[in-house]
């Protein structure tokens, strides 16, 4: 209403005006000073009125708005994380930017704490509208826990030396972590029960892990128990026949080593045991006193034993002999020399103990072998052609063994040799049908010598000789005729592919096989090849040739198939694997075959060439000696009874073609000895093995 009538107004005053102007002219000046009173009333007026007119719209109920920037609402942090910087602001329809009106409420945020922060955001406009609050929250989460708690031990030590029946240490331990604070309780121990009554070292595992699963680093305290050291004037120690002046041996691998010892004479001892670790193997062999003599020890020692077969020697002047292992690079290991009382039969107590150090250092090749690297005799003989062992003829007393036999000379006559303890012995023969022999014809063995192409067989004996102190008319070697086609000569008995034959080849016992026929001394079964039948037969061949088969061995069970039988003599059997040049497997006769398995063990060879093989048994196990004619060593194979043997050599100036051993069981105190030979050769080698008890 007051608008419209304020419009009227305005359009009547101009109306008015217009049509007083035109009514009036002549009074101009007049006119126009009260049409501008005139229209200032009316100008005021009509504000006054337009004034009206708002005054009657609707008032402001429009609240502000808040923005903030960034637009998050919740911010997910770890402690120690920047507080975001939060930019709020607020905007009015009426009032416009009302941004420094807001206000902030809520928790202080504290970004090194663990917990949920919220802020709020709120602003009025003039009118009295309040904003729609706006809350951001900071929720503060503790980092992952992946510090592990600390084990803390009182005393610090980590390993104690205790002697035996000492006490066992009291020992603090504690633990803590960061989160949890003290673990103590919780503290888990495992491992050994700490037994001081007993040698060993004994391990104490602490643990504990936190409530996080982060686990301690263990704390492992180890309790060495041991015997008493033992003081250093109570023993001396003896290495080859040397006094260890210091307690760090240098060996070379595969060496032979005597050890002994020599005890204070105020000392109570009834035997010293030497002990090896158990991944050191040591081969070990013990030797009675009369030994010592022979080697030239005067020493007064203990017996040294680490065989548990053996268990423990008492007082004597023995000495024990350490085969050394083989090593890939240096190693040094500790051994132990326990001194030992005795509480009463078979029973023992540690008195005190010695710790030294032996350093084995790598040969870098295959080495030559402790077992037999020295003390070889060298009997110039010519080559061989014929020769045997362990002659009827003493030349001393106690019996010692004799190698004798004929040999081929230069010029082309033959030549016999006596080998002896005491020195060597040769002759010329007179015997004109060895003259001229050729050696590649000859099949040699021992006890005879075959010429099947000359149709003779050379069987050596000891030549008459008043310098050997024996009056007799035995001559050098007897020589027999034989067919063309024999192929053995085995106890006076002429042997063909067929069987046993007499001198003019007239079969007495046929029985194929009897080429290849293995022999034991002092034993009455002998071994015989059948290569057509595939077959081992055990046999005995009676005075009057005739032959019992006693049982026999079928090839076909070997653990091989598709190979060629190259050897088989007392020793064994060795097999060639067919296509594989340098494959060779060597079936080892039993020691006791008559009661037991024919074959007890078997071994693979690499080589190019074998032609002999040699088993012997002693007081450190079985050995294996193998001949392969293109070399100018002999293989030994030791250890022979463990899952690894041990492989070295033993150097010669010739090639070495056959090898065989006298032995002499019923005198202890007779000189075994190994002989090697072979065609080429200008004589044989002879090496004492007085360790030597038995033999393949």
């Amino acid at each position: 209403m007051f608008c419209t009538a304020a419009i009227f107004t305005l359009r009547s005053v101009k109306s008015v005006q217009g049509v007083f102007v035109s009514s009036n002219i002549a009074n101009v000046k007049g006119v126009t000073e009260m049409v501008r009173k005139i229209s200032l009333i009316l100008l005021c007026g009509a504000l006054f009125i337009l004034q009206g007119c708002n005054d009657d719209s609707d008032p402001d109920v429009t609240p502000p708005t808040i923005t903030l920037s960034p637009a998050a609402t919740t911010y997910n942090l770890t402690v120690g994380d920047v507080v975001p910087n939060i930019t709020a602001t607020a905007v009015d329809d009426v009032d416009g930017d009302i941004s420094s009106d807001i206000v902030v409420t809520g928790d202080t945020v504290d970004n090194q704490s663990e917990g949920t922060y919220t802020v709020t955001y709120n602003v009025q406009d003039a009118a009295g509208n309040n904003a729609q609050a706006v809350s951001v929250t900071f929720i503060y989460v503790l980092p992952p826990d992946t510090d592990a708690p600390i084990i803390s031990i009182s005393p610090s030590n980590l390993t104690y030396d205790l002697e035996i029946g000492a006490d066992i240490p009291t020992i603090s331990i504690t633990a803590f972590d960061e989160r949890d604070g003290d673990l103590s309780d919780h503290i888990e121990v495992s491992g050994d029960t700490v037994n001081n009554q007993a040698v060993g070292t004994y391990a104490v595992r602490y643990n504990v892990s936190d409530s996080a699963g982060n686990e301690a680093q263990e704390v492992v305290i180890q309790f060495h128990v041991d015997y008493p050291k033992a003081p250093e004037d109570a023993f001396e120690l003896f290495v080859n026949g040397e006094a260890v002046t210091n307690d760090v041996l240098s060996v070379t691998e595969s060496e032979l080593v005597a050890f002994s010892i020599q005890v204070a004479g105020s000392t109570s001892l009834s035997s010293v045991r030497l002990v090896s670790p158990e991944n050191f193997p040591i081969n070990f062999a013990s030797i009675p006193e009369g030994w010592n003599t022979w080697r030239g020890s005067n020493i007064d020692l203990l017996a040294l034993d680490a065989k548990s077969s053996l268990d423990v020697i008492a007082f004597s002047n023995d000495v024990l002999y350490a085969q050394l292992p083989h090593v890939n690079e240096t190693v040094t290991q500790t051994l132990r020399l326990e001194f030992l009382t005795a509480q009463s039969a078979g029973v023992y107590e540690v008195l005190y103990v010695h710790d030294f150090q032996i350093e084995v250092s790598d040969a870098g090749v295959l080495p030559e072998s402790g077992f037999l690297r020295s003390d070889f005799s060298f009997v110039e003989t010519g080559a061989v052609l014929a020769y045997d062992l362990n002659s009827p003829y003493a030349t001393a007393t106690p019996t010692y063994d004799e190698f004798f036999g004929v040999s081929l000379m230069p010029d082309g006559t033959a030549q016999s040799f006596v080998k002896t303890v005491d020195g060597s012995y040769s002759d010329s023969i007179s015997t004109t049908a060895l003259d001229g022999t050729a050696i590649d014809n000859l099949v040699i063995e021992k006890g005879f010598t075959l010429d099947a192409s000359k149709g003779e067989v050379i069987i050596p004996q000891l030549q008459t000789s008043d310098e050997l102190g024996v009056d007799s008319s035995v001559q050098s070697a007897l020589v027999k005729p034989v067919p063309a086609n024999a192929c053995n000569y085995f106890n006076g008995f002429i042997i063909t592919p067929d069987g046993i034959v007499d001198e003019n080849g007239t079969l007495i016992s046929p029985m194929e096989g009897l080429c290849h026929i293995a022999s034991r001394e002092s034993a009455s079964n002998l071994y015989v090849l059948d290569q057509e039948a595939m077959e081992i037969k055990t046999i005995q061949i009676k005075s009057d040739a005739t032959i019992e088969v006693i049982d026999f061995f079928t090839l076909s069970n070997l653990p091989t198939n598709d190979y060629e039988v190259v050897v088989f003599n007392e020793s064994g059997l060795v097999v060639k694997e067919q296509g594989n040049a340098n494959a060779f497997t060597a079936f080892l006769l039993s020691e006791d075959p008559e009661n037991g398995p024919l074959f007890d063990r078997h071994i693979v060879l690499s080589e190019t060439e074998i032609s002999d093989i040699l088993v012997t048994r002693n007081a450190f196990g079985t050995q294996l000696l193998v001949a392969n004619p293109q070399n100018t060593f002999v293989t030994l194979y030791h250890s022979l009874e463990s899952d690894t043997p041990v492989k070295e050599k033993i150097a010669f100036d010739t090639p070495i073609e056959w090898m065989n051993l006298s032995s002499s069981p019923a005198d202890w105190q007779t000189l075994n000895f190994v002989v090697f030979g072979g065609r080429n050769a200008n004589g044989i080698y002879l090496k004492h093995d007085f360790l030597i008890n038995s033999y393949d």
